[in-house]
């Protein structure tokens, strides 16, 4: 599937208020809400994040990105194209600013 084009202009905005918006946002009604990390049991997500690895993301976009990551235990990414900067650069920041141990795989890796 040929990627879509890159939008036409830049979004500007502050990862830590978008952040602090998503986490309100799950904290104001129970419905919305993840189940807790417990070593009892084991979240597991899917997540198509359009043409990573073919447009160009900013630091800032892998902040949110790895935010929403870390919610889980094991995140399975859907169009990840052969660049892995992106995913290898949400795995990094995860690790940093989060905690969470994340390990990039793909089958398009040698390692």
């Amino acid at each position: 599937m040929p990627p879509f084009p890159k939008p036409r202009f830049d979004f500007e905005y502050d990862p830590a208020e978008e952040i602090r918006a998503l986490r309100r946002y799950f904290a104001a009604d129970p419905e919305r809400t993840l189940p807790k990390k417990q070593k009892s049991r084991v979240l597991i997500a899917t997540w198509n994040i359009a043409n990573l690895g073919v447009q160009h993301r900013r630091d800032q976009d892998y902040r949110v990105l790895a935010e929403i990551i870390s919610w889980f235990d094991v995140v399975a990414v859907q169009e990840v194209h052969g660049n892995l900067e992106g995913s290898r650069a949400s795995g990094l920041i995860c690790r940093r600013r989060t905690g969470c141990s994340t390990r990039t795989r793909a089958a398009t890796t040698n390692d």
